[in-house]
């Protein structure tokens, strides 16, 4: 039997694969279990934007069908979390790690 995480990631990758406008263009995603600031349980998905999206594009309109595919992945695959959804650049990223890092 895999765990949550394992599953959160598979349909978190399945949707990035499948399910996405063209633009803004996602490029990668990222997953984690933790609880929010009530103590239930949650999954924070980090969704990874191409650095050269025009900044038109950074738009709820825009960014709102990306965060709900990725929401309806954790619904569908029967994991009991809520999604709260980040959108950064690649570059953004790259930073945050970089500063985990030291």
């Amino acid at each position: 039997m895999i765990g949550e995480a394992q599953r959160i990631d598979e349909a978190l990758k399945r949707t990035l694969l499948e399910d996405l406008p063209v633009h803004p263009r996602v490029v990668g995603v990222q997953g984690e279990l933790y609880r929010d600031s009530t103590g239930d349980d949650a999954v924070r998905i980090i969704v990874l934007i191409d650095d050269f999206t025009p900044e038109e594009d950074w738009t709820h309109e825009k960014m709102e069908p990306i965060a709900e595919a990725f929401r309806a992945a954790v619904r569908n695959s029967g994991i009991d979390r809520w999604p709260y959804i980040d959108f950064r650049t690649e570059s953004e990223q790259r930073e945050i790690d970089a500063e985990r890092r030291q």
